[in-house]
């Protein structure tokens, strides 16, 4: 027991002694001085012992027993405090059990203050619900009796929801489990596992039942591979392989062998590599689907695809070859109607050949839309954008109409917004066959008799999405909405009665339909019944490299225009040019007073005005011949007005206001231009220049011949590749007119041939393709092979002399020797021969027509022709050419016999076929100069030939 424990018991036993001892010195009788003497000391001591005691009260107080125990307890009330859980003490002792003391975990628990909880009962709280883990203990007394209620709190939310979230995520993996099991058995999977360490397979049922294997024992590696079909095994293993090796997803279709009944399966099957963090260990999971039944349906899928690209390829094979067996009759039925309108008709051959022409052109405008129908339809077509001067193409489509819609009583227009740019990028060519389509339908459906009708072509700049709006109206029979709906479908009118009336194919529209949304645009229209119908087409507008309007470098600004135009459509036309020239004022009457400083420019129709003013300026609109236009003086410009053509006009405004020089000088300059038949090609020399032509079909050739002898051209016909290489290799033909389709050597292979040969010449020789074939990539195949230019079938005159024409300007010609270096004919040694040596009869049935001109024409050709080809001979057999006399032998020999002269084609055939036989050869030629100089006495006595 402590010292400071037993002091209150000394000191209280001392006290009672020194009172003894001072009660019992009283009662002796002691001095009362002595006594109080005696209390001092007593007290004295009292003191002292007192002061002692509070001495080691004070030690034991600072010592270590006593510290720690201070530190003890406050380590208690602070675990107490700042404990997480939450503890309230209750006073078990009252009656309501008032709270006592809170820590700071309960206040936050609670949300209270400890001033605020303190004195209450714990019943009052209330709130937010949350988990709560909650207990209680009772601290008695030394008597059993309770004095506090101890109660512990612990915020339980968290782990609550965790365990509701463990529970909602288990039965959402429950429900996806019953979910996949049942998509695997509806759609067929079977799902696998291989341990790739063990190399155990784990298959489902829906696995063994695929397989056919038993699931009595367990499965390996090679289980699976001994089922798989021994040619799919190596691939199999192979993509396994691959995906273990590259840690990758494995997919794979091969074909197993069934356990159980030995059928053939296709197997898809698909796998991923599962790799264990803990355990390193590689499992590899994975599907499989049995997709036999969609591999019957592919492989059946493929033999129809390929049935039907074989029908596709067989019907472009059948349009190829139709496009050229009915072109080339055309081409020879056309060229000799251009031919024929050449030479001297009465009014009535005239008109009878025009219609003739103008039904043979017909008839290749409905070949064109079926062949181009076919290209779309199989997806051959292809755009080419380039830079387009729209307003040109749409002038030059209407130009190519008037004549068309003169006949009809039609008059056409055109409104061109000029914020469109000079240049943008578009197929030209396909924009101008839709323009035509539709131009041509207007014109077709407007046509009445009672009164005149018009087409007007408009275009549009719209802003707000920068895209391009072409319009085609016309006030002509319109349609009801029921015949709406049936247009823009092949081979569909809008009634049969529309068929019987117009004509057509019923194709144009749909073509221009797919044509506009290969372009990526929208056409649509709208029509009423006897009021007329207006087609529109919308394209996105791709702007060119060049994106400059007509009027940017004209400033019309001081410029008052006058339209003294009477007609009201004219003179709507005109001011809707003029007004977006911006200029200082467009008026439809003449001032009356005009300053020194006026600059105005005066538009009449078909007269020009009495200008003595020499600052008014005039724009005469000729309403008759279009054809007229230029610059007759500076104060006067002539200007076709059917069609009115938007760019002209400006340009007239330009010249007179002296912003640009006038294209031509006089009007009689332009009128000569058109008059004369040689206007293209009037400035090329053609003496020196031989025109080396390869042509298989005889009648082609005859029209080929008369084309070039009609436009001035020496040349040289051939009737194959073969004959043609052999002619050009003697160094005299600058130019080459050749077939792409012949036999024995094609014009393909023949301008190959000839590039090859001539790859280190600096001089090129001019090749233009003429062909039969319209169908798609034509052109490109004879771009590729080194042509340099393209004529479809049939070959118009006038196309022949324009390709000709700007062809020789754009490439340096050479000096060639000219048909003047051949031998004169006198030289040839003559010969008496009966006229047998030509079957005259024979020959009309080549030619099919008794017709003593066409005769005469043919045999023409043929002299010429024999008279060439001797030259070239001779040449060869003095050379000992083999080659060379075989290739020239077989020309004549079928020129010849296509001409009557039948003798002189054996002969000929004898000496192709004793070709290295100089001596034999050498003997022939001499026979073959006696044939030809009896020949040339026939030709003499029987044709008007001159020979």
């Amino acid at each position: 027991m402590k010292l400071t424990t037993k002091l209150p018991a000394i000191f209280f036993l001392f006290g009672v002694m020194i009172t003894g001892i001072v009660g019992s010195m009283i009662l002796m009788g002691i001095e009362t001085l002595q006594t109080v003497m005696l209390v001092a000391l007593v007290l004295l001591c009292t003191l002292m012992a007192f002061a002692l005691a509070q001495r080691i009260v004070e030690s034991e107080r600072h010592s270590p027993l006593n510290d720690d125990q201070k530190f003890l307890q406050d380590i208690q009330h602070h675990a107490i405090e700042f404990s997480a859980t939450g503890i309230i003490v209750s006073d078990a002792r009252q009656i309501k059990k008032p709270i006592i003391y809170v820590n700071q975990a309960f206040e936050r628990l609670s949300g209270y203050a400890a001033n605020d909880i303190i004195g209450s009962n714990i019943d009052m709280f209330h709130g937010d619900e949350f988990w709560l883990n909650a207990s209680a203990s009772v601290v008695s007394d030394d008597h059993g009796q309770p004095k506090f209620v101890i109660n512990l709190l612990e915020d339980n939310t968290a782990r609550k929801e965790a365990e509701l979230e463990l529970v909602r995520a288990q039965e959402t993996r429950d429900e996806l489990l019953r979910g996949m099991k049942l998509a695997s058995n509806a759609g067929g999977i079977c799902n696998w596992s291989l341990d790739i360490n063990s190399g155990e397979l784990r298959w489902d049922k829906a696995m063994f039942d695929l397989y056919g294997l038993s699931d009595s024992k367990p499965l390996t590696y090679e289980d699976w591979r001994s089922s798989v079909h021994p040619d799919d095994v190596e691939y199999a293993e192979k993509e396994v392989g691959n995906a273990l090796e590259a840690n990758t997803l494995f997919n794979a279709e091969f074909r197993i062998i069934h356990g159980f009944t030995g059928e053939v399966r296709w197997i898809k099957a698909a796998g991923d590599v599962h790799r264990n963090p803990n355990s390193e260990q590689y499992t590899l999971f994975g599907i499989n689907l049995d997709i036999t039944d969609e591999r019957i349906l592919q492989k059946k899928l493929e033999q129809e695809s390929q049935t039907a690209l074989q029908a596709s390829e067989a019907k472009s094979r059948f349009l190829a070859i139709m496009s050229h067996e009915i072109r080339t009759p055309m081409n020879g039925v056309i060229g000799m109607i251009d031919l024929l309108r050449e030479s001297e008709l009465t009014q009535e051959q005239q008109r009878m050949t025009t219609t003739i022409r103008d039904s043979s052109f017909s008839l290749l405008d409905i070949i064109n839309d079926v062949l181009d129908f076919s290209k779309i339809e199989s997806g051959q077509m292809a755009l080419e954008y380039r830079d387009t001067d729209l307003l040109n193409v749409i002038e030059k489509t209407l130009d190519l109409l008037r004549v068309s819609a003169q006949a009809k009583g039609v008059t056409l227009q055109i409104r061109h917004d000029f914020r469109i740019p000079a240049l943008i990028k578009m197929d030209s060519i396909r924009i101008r066959q839709v323009l035509l389509n539709l131009v041509g339908n207007a014109i077709k459906f407007s046509h009445k008799p009672e009164r005149e009708a018009s087409v007007t072509v408009s275009t549009e700049y719209i802003e707000e999405n920068t895209s391009l709006r072409i319009s085609i109206a016309d006030d002509g029979v319109g349609m009801t909405p029921e015949k709406i709906s049936k247009l823009f479908k092949p081979f569909t009118q809008a009634d049969n009665s529309t068929t019987r009336k117009f004509g057509g194919t019923g194709l144009g529209l749909s073509i221009s339909k797919s044509f506009v949304e290969m372009m990526k645009g929208q056409i649509a229209v709208t029509s009423q019944p006897s009021l007329g119908s207006t087609f529109t087409i919308t394209l996105p507008l791709n702007h060119s490299e060049f994106d400059d309007t007509l009027l940017r470098d004209y400033d019309f600004s001081d410029y008052t225009f006058v339209v003294m135009v009477k007609d009201s459509d004219i003179f709507e036309m005109c001011s809707h040019i003029i007004s977006q020239c911006q200029p200082k004022r467009v008026i439809r009457k003449m001032p009356h007073s005009l300053d020194n400083h006026s600059r105005v420019i005066v538009v009449t129709l078909n007269e020009p005005m009495n200008i003595h003013d020499l600052t008014l300026k005039n724009i005469v609109l000729d309403a008759e011949q279009s054809d007229v236009s230029g610059s007759v003086t500076p104060q006067l410009y002539y200007l076709g007005s059917r069609p009115l053509n938007p760019s002209e006009m400006i340009v007239a405004a330009a010249v007179l206001c002296g912003f640009r020089e006038p294209d031509s000088k006089t009007v009689e300059h332009t009128l000569l231009r058109h008059s004369s038949n040689n206007t293209e090609d009037y400035d090329i020399d053609k003496d020196n220049i031989v025109i080396l032509c390869a042509e298989d079909q005889p009648t082609n050739r005859m029209v080929l011949e008369r084309q070039l002898t009609s436009l001035g051209y020496r040349y040289e016909m051939t009737s194959n590749g073969v004959e043609a290489l052999a002619a050009w290799k003697s160094g005299q033909y600058p130019i080459v007119l050749t077939d792409c389709h012949m036999p024995e050597m094609d014009g393909f292979e023949l301008v190959a041939e000839i590039r090859r040969l001539e790859a280190d010449k600096h001089h090129k020789t001019l090749m233009i393709a003429i062909t039969a074939n319209a169908l798609v990539g034509e052109e490109e195949n004879c771009e590729q092979a080194g042509m340099d230019d393209y004529i479809a079938k049939p070959v118009e005159l006038e196309k022949l002399r324009s390709v000709l024409a700007a062809n020789i300007r754009n490439h340096p010609m050479r000096t060639f020797a000219s048909h003047e270096n051949l031998p004169p004919r006198s030289s040839i040694p003559e010969t008496n021969i009966e006229a047998e040596l030509i079957d005259f009869e024979h020959l009309q049935n080549v030619i099919g027509t008794g017709d003593k001109k066409m005769i005469d024409a043919v045999l023409s050709i043929f002299w010429e022709s024999l008279m060439s080809d001797l030259v070239l001979l001779e040449n060869a057999i003095s050379e000992k050419d083999t080659e060379q006399i075989g290739v020239l032998a077989h020309g004549i020999k079928g020129s010849a016999a296509s001409s009557g002269a039948l003798p002189l084609s054996v002969c000929f055939q004898e000496m192709e076929a004793c070709k290295a036989d100089v001596i034999k050869v050498n003997q022939l030629l001499a026979s073959v100069k006696g044939m030809i100089a009896g020949i040339e006495e026939v030709l003499l006595q029987e044709t008007n030939i001159k020979v």
